[in-house]
């Protein structure tokens, strides 16, 4: 049995991650079998991947039948047309404004499924795309803080994502300093500040995405 990582939480509780699934059935076992242990297994979401560039008139039920169709060889490495279904979910669209003729359209799929869908280019209609994983991280542009959007903001101040500072926005700041309030709150040491609060770069923003990806079961 491999252990790939155990970790002890403040609870007083130890998270143990193992190499694969088999390890993870034989640890239990062990662990279910004391009079003095017990085990809880926790259940990762699943992964989600993004295809951009899909024609925004193609609507969540013929956007799949037209990958089943234009991609048989994706759907057979998926054991076949109702596995497919079952592993491959819409779960939602970004973009499709009047003027947009395309969108970018998030899909939740099982891990296996992913690992067949980054493998190869999806044919849509006329186009084929890759596909890429996605992590959604919102966050709001008046706190600069995640998990919210900035009209449900209970914060009553604006935060400048430029320069850090307080009552004004982004857009007017006139500041010649730039610090990155998000990093600045996290306060490590080490971190640089000199970036715009939405840098997509921003390290701390980093380290939530790569927190959020250790909870995403993409499989072994």
């Amino acid at each position: 049995m491999s252990i790939a990582k155990i970790k002890k939480i403040k609870s007083g509780e130890v998270i143990v991650e193992c190499v694969n699934k088999q390890d993870v059935e034989k640890l239990k076992t062990i662990v279910d079998t004391s009079q003095d242990l017990k085990s809880k297994e926790i259940i990762k979401g699943n992964p989600r991947i993004i295809l951009q560039n899909i024609d925004k008139n193609l609507d969540k039920t013929n956007l799949i039948e037209t990958i089943c169709k234009n991609n048989r060889d994706l759907v057979e490495s998926c054991g076949g047309m109702d596995q497919f279904h079952k592993q491959v979910k819409e779960k939602f669209r970004l973009g499709g404004r009047d003027k947009d003729k395309c969108v970018s359209v998030i899909l939740d799929v099982t891990s296996e499924a992913r690992k067949e869908f980054l493998k190869r280019r999806i044919i849509s209609e006329w186009e084929s795309v890759y596909a890429k994983d996605y992590i959604s991280l919102v966050q709001c542009f008046k706190c600069y803080r995640f998990g919210h959007k900035s009209d449900k903001c209970k914060e009553s101040t604006q935060i400048c994502g430029k320069c850090g500072h307080t009552g004004h926005d982004f857009k007017n700041c006139k500041s010649n300093d730039t610090k990155c309030i998000v990093c600045a709150r996290a306060n490590e040491k080490g971190c640089k500040i000199d970036h715009v609060a939405r840098d997509k770069k921003c390290p701390t923003m980093l380290k939530i995405k790569e927190k959020i990806s250790k909870s995403i079961d993409y499989g072994q």
